[in-house]
C-alpha cells in the first residue's frame, strides 16, 4: 500500500513508469469475474435454446463492462489506500452476488440480479468521482465518466421494480448507453486529457483472456472427471463400455487441449505483440473486440462440456454442435476485428491476408454445424481441432524464419557503429554471415509492402507449393459442402445429411466433372451451384497460372568457385576467381559485372556503404558453356590496392558482388545469377587447378571435382 489509511489518486503516465505490471489486487479481481462468467454460463448448460443464447449474450455484456469500468480506471489512476481497497472488496462481493444470481436471469425473476449490479456499477462510478474530487489533473476525464455511470446504475437499479417483460428493455438501454459513452464528443476530448496507457490494457486484457482460457479447459476436465466418477459402479458385464467411455473422454480433453492451445498461441503471438494503427477509435474497437472473444470462448467451454457426456460413435446432437461452431466462429470473427486495427510488427505476409486467414476460418467452422449432421462425433471433432491447428500453422508461415526476433527486444547494431568498431579495432565484431536474401530480418515493414500471396507462392519451396495448395482446394469443397446441407434435399440422389456425398459434389461442382448422378435438387443448391462454378473457373485459373510460372521459372546451373584469390598473372597482382557452366547448355551473350562494397565516412562525418565497379580484364563472352576464369587488375585505382594480407580484405572490404547475365538458349529466356563473396572467402596467393583436358579419342572433359581446387 502507498499509504495505509488514505491518499490522493495519482495520474498514471507510461512516461513515469515504463513497464507498468498488474497489481495483485487487479489480478485477484479478473478471478472473481472469471468466476461469475463460470456461473452465467452454467445456467446457458441448463437449456442452449437460441433465446437462452440471446440472454446469456446480453448478460455476459454487462459483465464484461463492469469489469471493463474497473479496468479504465486502473488504468488512468494510481491509488492504492485503505479507502480504495475497501471499495474494491464492496465491488467484489457486489460482483460476487451477481454471479450467485446469474442463474436467476436466465429463469424468471432477476431483480436481485439488477440490483447487485447497480451497485457494482456505482462503486466504479464512485471510484471515478473520489479521483475526480481529489486528483489534480483528468478532471474532465472523472467526471465524464463517474456521471455516465452514475446513470447507468441508476437505470440498473430502476430495472429490479418494473415488469419482467420490460427489465430487458431497460437493461438493453443501460448497456447501449455505457457501450456508446467512449464515442461521444465529451469522452472524446476528455481522454486527451488521460491518453491511455496501451501496454498496461494489453497487460489487463492478456490476463483476463488466459484466466477465461484456463478456466474452460479445468470445466471441461471437472466435468469429464465427474462423468468418470459416475461410472465406476459399473458392474464386469458392462466393462467393455467403460473403457470405450474413457477413451472418449481422453479424446476430448485431448481436444479440448488442443482448441484452447491453439485460442491461446493466435492471441499472444498476434494480437498482444501488434501495433495499434493510428486512426481514430481504433484503440476503442480493439478494446470492444474482446468482448466477443472472450464471450465465445466461455460458450466454447459449455459445448465442450456438454461433448464429454454424448456418444461419439453418434453424430454431434444439433444444439452442442451449434454452440462450439458458432462460438469458434466467434473467436475467430473477434480476432479479425483485432487484426483489422492492429498491424504486426515482424510479419512475411501483409495484414490483407493475416485478416482474410481469420475470416476464412471463421466461415469453415460455420459450416461445420451442418456437416456434423452427416458425420460421428470423433470425425466433427477431428475437424474443429484441425481448424484450430490450421490457423496456428498460418501464424507460423506469417512470421519470420528468423527464430531470433522478438518485436522491439532485438539487440540491433547499425552499420555505423560496425564501421567504426571496426576502425578502431575494439570490440567483438562479427563478420558478416553467408545469408540468402530472404534470411535478411526486415523489421516494421509497412504493411502493404509486405509479401501477398502470389510472391509467397512463387518465392517459396514447392512442398508449401503443394501442401498450400491442397490444403485449399479441401478446404472450399469443405466449405461449399456445409453450405449444400444447410437446406434438406439440395443434392438429388445423395444419401440424407450424408456429408461425404455433399463434398464429393462440390468436387464435381468445383472441377466442372458433373458425373450425373448427384445434380442439385432445389433452387438453393442452384444458386450455390452458380457460385461454386465461379469460384471454380477463378480457381482453376489462379492455380494454373502459379504452376506454369513456377515450372517455366529459369534456374541457370551456374557454379561459382569458393574462393577468390589475390595473387599474381603474367607478373601483375590480380583479382580472380572463376566461373562454371554446369549444364554445359548455350548460354549466348554473357555478361559479368563485379561490384566491392566498402565501409567509408563522408567528409562531413557521415558513414556511407559505397559500392565501386570493378574494371574486368574480359566482362563479356558471347558463347559460355565450359568455365569462365574472371580477372581484375589490381592497380593505383583499384579498391583493392595496398591489400598485403587477410586482415586488411576483413577491415576494408565487406562483400563482392558478382552478378551474370546471358541469354540461355534451352529456356529461351534471359538468366541471371547472382553470387556474393565475403573477406572470409579471400585467399591471398595461390593459381585455381586445371579442370580441362581430353579423351585419347579427343573428346573434352572439365573435372567439378577441382573446380575449388588451388595448386601454388
Amino acid at each position: 500500500m502507498l499509504s495505509r489509511w488514505f491518499h490522493k489518486p495519482e495520474i498514471h503516465s507510461h512516461h513515469r513508469i515504463a513497464d507498468r505490471k498488474s497489481s495483485w489486487l487487479e489480478l485477484f479481481y479478473d478471478l472473481i469475474f472469471v468466476s461469475s462468467f463460470v456461473q452465467l454460463s452454467r445456467g446457458l448448460g441448463v437449456s442452449l435454446k437460441p433465446g437462452t443464447l440471446v440472454l446469456f449474450s446480453l448478460v455476459f455484456g454487462v459483465l464484461w463492462f463492469s469489469w471493463l469500468g474497473f479496468t479504465l480506471f486502473s488504468n488512468r489512476f494510481r491509488v492504492d489506500d485503505f479507502v480504495h481497497r475497501l471499495m474494491i472488496f464492496m465491488q467484489m462481493l457486489a460482483i460476487a452476488s451477481v454471479a450467485a444470481f446469474a442463474s436467476e436471469v436466465l429463469t424468471d425473476d432477476a431483480s436481485r440480479f439488477s440490483v447487485c449490479y447497480a451497485a457494482a456499477q456505482l462503486i466504479i462510478a464512485l471510484l471515478f468521482l473520489r479521483s475526480w474530487v481529489q486528483a489534480e489533473e483528468g478532471k474532465r476525464f472523472s467526471r465524464y465518466w463517474a456521471m455516465t455511470l452514475t446513470v447507468s446504475s441508476a437505470i440498473w437499479l430502476i430495472s429490479a421494480f418494473v415488469h419482467s417483460r420490460m427489465v430487458y428493455g431497460f437493461w438493453g438501454f443501460a448497456f447501449l448507453l455505457t457501450l456508446s459513452a467512449p464515442f461521444s464528443r465529451k469522452s472524446v476530448s476528455s481522454a486527451l486529457d488521460l491518453p491511455p496507457d496501451h501496454h498496461h490494457m494489453k497487460r489487463r486484457f492478456g490476463y483476463l483472456t488466459i484466466i477465461v482460457l484456463g478456466e474452460v479447459f479445468l470445466q471441461v476436465i471437472s466435468t469429464t472427471s465427474a462423468t468418470t466418477s459416475a461410472t465406476t459402479s459399473l458392474t464386469a458385464s458392462t466393462l467393455a463400455s467403460t473403457t470405450a467411455l474413457s477413451f472418449a473422454q481422453l479424446m476430448m480433453a485431448a481436444f479440448s487441449l488442443i482448441i484452447a492451445f491453439s485460442i491461446w498461441w493466435i492471441y499472444f503471438d498476434d494480437i498482444v505483440s501488434s501495433k495499434l494503427k493510428g486512426r481514430k477509435f481504433n484503440f476503442t474497437f480493439w478494446v470492444y473486440a474482446h468482448l466477443p472473444l472472450h464471450g465465445a470462448i466461455v460458450a466454447l467451454g459449455i459445448a465442450l462440456q456438454k461433448m464429454v457426456t454424448i456418444d461419439f460413435e453418434q453424430p454431434v446432437p444439433a444444439d452442442i454442435r451449434w454452440l462450439a461452431s458458432l462460438s469458434l466462429c466467434g473467436v475467430l470473427l473477434a480476432v479479425a476485428l483485432l487484426d483489422a486495427v492492429t498491424e504486426r510488427q515482424s510479419s512475411e505476409l501483409n495484414g490483407r491476408i493475416r485478416l482474410g486467414a481469420r475470416l476464412s476460418g471463421a466461415a469453415f467452422f460455420f459450416v461445420l454445424a451442418p456437416i456434423g449432421q452427416g458425420i460421428n462425433g470423433y470425425l466433427y471433432l477431428s475437424l474443429i481441432s484441425l481448424g484450430a491447428i490450421a490457423q496456428v500453422i498460418f501464424d507460423m508461415l506469417m512470421a519470420p524464419q528468423s527464430t531470433s526476433v522478438h518485436g522491439d527486444d532485438l539487440k540491433v547494431t547499425t552499420t555505423s557503429e560496425l564501421a567504426k568498431m571496426r576502425a578502431e579495432g575494439r570490440g567483438t565484431v562479427v563478420l558478416p554471415r553467408r545469408l540468402k536474401l530472404a534470411d535478411v530480418l526486415r523489421k516494421n515493414t509497412p504493411s502493404e509492402f509486405r509479401s501477398d500471396f502470389y510472391y509467397y507462392f512463387i518465392d517459396g519451396s514447392w512442398s508449401r507449393f503443394l501442401i498450400l495448395m491442397t490444403a485449399g482446394y479441401l478446404f472450399i469443397n469443405v466449405v461449399f459442402a456445409g453450405i449444400y446441407l444447410l437446406a434438406p434435399g439440395s443434392i438429388a440422389g445423395s444419401r440424407p445429411n450424408s456429408f461425404a456425398d455433399a463434398f464429393y459434389f462440390s468436387v464435381q461442382t468445383f472441377s466442372t466433372i458433373g458425373y450425373g448422378q448427384l445434380s442439385p435438387g432445389n433452387d438453393f443448391s442452384n444458386l450455390v451451384v452458380v457460385i461454386e462454378a465461379a469460384f471454380g473457373i477463378v480457381g482453376v485459373a489462379i492455380i494454373t497460372g502459379l504452376f506454369f510460372t513456377r515450372i517455366s521459372k529459369p534456374r541457370p546451373g551456374i557454379m561459382f568457385s569458393k574462393p577468390v584469390l589475390i595473387s599474381k598473372m603474367n607478373g601483375k597482382m590480380n583479382l580472380m576467381f572463376r566461373v562454371g557452366n554446369t549444364r554445359g547448355n548455350e548460354i549466348v551473350s554473357a555478361e559479368i559485372s563485379v561490384s566491392v562494397l566498402r565501409d567509408e565516412v563522408s567528409s562531413e562525418g557521415q558513414h556511407l556503404r559505397r559500392m565501386y565497379d570493378l574494371n574486368l580484364v574480359r566482362s563479356k563472352s558471347p558463347f559460355f558453356a565450359l568455365s569462365w576464369m574472371v580477372f581484375h587488375e589490381i592497380d593505383s585505382n583499384s579498391p583493392f590496392f595496398g591489400i598485403t594480407s587477410i586482415a586488411d580484405v576483413e577491415k576494408r572490404i565487406l562483400q563482392l558482388s558478382c552478378i551474370l547475365t546471358g541469354h540461355d538458349s534451352t529456356y529461351g529466356q534471359t538468366i541471371y545469377m547472382r553470387h556474393v563473396y565475403l573477406p572470409m572467402d579471400f585467399q591471398l596467393g595461390g593459381s585455381f587447378a586445371d579442370i580441362l583436358g581430353q579423351l585419347p579419342d579427343g573428346t573434352a572433359v572439365i573435372d567439378y571435382a577441382k573446380f575449388h581446387q588451388l595448386q601454388n
